[in-house]
């Protein structure tokens, strides 16, 4: 690829290359290939019709992830363990 003159090396996803080909809209089945875990967290809130089954999520601005093994949460924001999402 080349910008203001200067080759790059980009490597786009898929769903990134179907759109510029064909102009396709990206799908969930594009999500998945690219983010499995993103796409079940999504649906996961799809499937909550209220806010009170929306709070039996895990609905707080906190993140986890591994890092060399363990689970580590880390908060988004400062008190973002006692901050809670609402619809």
């Amino acid at each position: 690829m080349l910008c203001d003159n200067y080759q790059t090396c980009v490597r786009f996803t898929p769903a990134v290359y179907k759109f510029l080909l064909g102009g396709e809209e990206c799908t969930l089945s594009d999500l998945k290939a690219e983010d499995p875990i993103l796409l079940e967290g999504l649906m996961e809130v799809a499937r909550c019709q209220s806010e009170e089954s929306l709070g039996q999520l895990v609905t707080n601005f906190t993140t986890t992830f591994s890092r060399f093994g363990s689970l580590e949460t880390v908060e988004l924001e400062r008190g973002g363990h006692m901050r809670r999402v609402t619809l």
